[in-house]
């Protein structure tokens, strides 16, 4: 099989993004233990060491992350529903589509907006391209005639990726766990937030031996199973570098 073949790409994708959190989560518990900040998640990570040890301690720590987080197999057959597949999304990109989830939901407002600076703003979260996709899109579907975010922060690139990941999560959207809290933890990745507080989260977030334990970013919202699929069927529209994952 080719390397070009979708499916080995989705197996590198997979591969790739594990690896680039594990990391993530290591250099983040290294800056919390320098700064004093940290606490025992559900099993201790080692510490970085000086010198010459400090890139063994660091993979030794990346080793241990995917064990505590990454510790459910992942089967092939769950790629085979496409809306698994943003798991295998890298930010930036990832901020990107999960926001135009958001903004799908409330495509005819969006359509209707005459706000020239909250227009801007949404356009420079998803990307000309995705915005006039979306707005292009039929409002007949349930789902879209949700109105935008009432304050200014709320329309913050990652304030509108959290809203369409929620939306996502709660129709059943990476439910396995090493899935689900590879969307998470790159939430928190792409916010770039303080260790203080994704300690909490990322701790919520950890399996063990293979059980998660679910915690919600974000509260539950009004979302529809058949107005994710529709989302996902028009993905490729608004991001057509996604062809080859969900084309």
């Amino acid at each position: 099989m080719s390397a070009d073949h979708p499916h080995v790409r989705m197996l590198a994708a997979f591969d790739t993004r594990v690896s680039e959190l594990c990391l993530w989560l290591s250099d983040r518990w290294r800056d919390g233990a320098q700064s004093g900040a940290t606490e025992r998640t559900t099993t201790p990570m080692p510490p970085s060491a000086p010198g010459g040890h400090r890139m063994h301690a660091q993979a030794l720590s990346a080793q241990m992350a995917r064990r505590i987080w990454f510790a459910e197999p992942v089967s092939f057959a769950v790629f085979m529903v496409p809306c698994n597949r943003i798991a295998l999304v890298g930010p930036p990109l990832l901020r990107r589509v999960l926001a135009a989830r958001r903004l799908y939901a409330c495509r005819d407002a969006a359509r209707r907006c005459i706000d020239r600076r909250v227009r801007r703003a949404l356009i420079d979260t998803v990307g000309e391209a995705a915005f006039a996709a979306i707005v292009d899109l039929p409002v007949g579907r349930a789902g879209a005639d949700d109105t935008l975010p009432d304050h200014v922060a709320d329309l913050a690139p990652d304030a509108l990726a959290r809203e369409g990941w929620a939306r996502m999560s709660a129709d059943g959207v990476c439910a396995q766990a090493t899935l689900r809290n590879m969307v998470e933890l790159s939430l928190l990745a792409m916010a770039d937030t303080p260790w203080a507080d994704c300690r909490p989260i990322v701790s919520a977030l950890a399996t063990q031996a293979g059980a998660p334990v679910p915690t919600p970013i974000v509260g539950p919202v009004r979302a529809s199973v058949d107005d994710t699929a529709a989302f996902f069927s028009e993905v490729v529209r608004m991001f057509p570098e996604l062809q080859w994952l969900f084309g």
